[in-house]
């Protein structure tokens, strides 16, 4: 028998607190396994988990939801498997914080007619 494998996927459903991490079970190693999420704020380096789930089998996608306190843009996380004969980890990827849209200043047209100027104080 053999450990199993896993790889991490691209978070979606991202919010300020919140987000859907995603996973694929590649191989269970012919036995049955358990899969979760390990994700930090690495700004704390504090490392939380989600809890286990039954891994449904070879090539299978998992999901968990998590919510933490602060913003994401400081999280990381990584899938993990386990079986009787081991474990795996899938990469480390950044929790994306959702980007503002950006911000469009609208500049005048060079034909557009200058402010008027305050008139001059300098002979009072």
């Amino acid at each position: 028998m053999a450990a199993p494998t896993c790889t991490t996927g691209a978070a979606h459903t991202i919010g300020k607190t919140y987000a859907t991490l995603t996973g694929v079970l590649v191989s269970t190693g012919a036995k049955p396994c358990l899969v979760r999420f390990l994700y930090r704020d690495y700004k704390t380096s504090c490392l939380y988990t989600t809890p286990w789930q039954s891994g449904r089998g070879d090539g299978s996608p998992f999901s968990a939801v998590i919510t933490v306190a602060t913003p994401l843009n400081s999280w990381d996380y990584f899938a993990q498997v386990a079986n009787d004969d081991g474990h795996d980890y899938g990469r480390m990827l950044p929790l994306p914080f959702p980007s503002k849209p950006p911000l469009i200043t609208a500049r005048p047209s060079s034909s557009a007619k200058s402010p008027r100027q305050a008139p001059s104080t300098a002979g009072l």
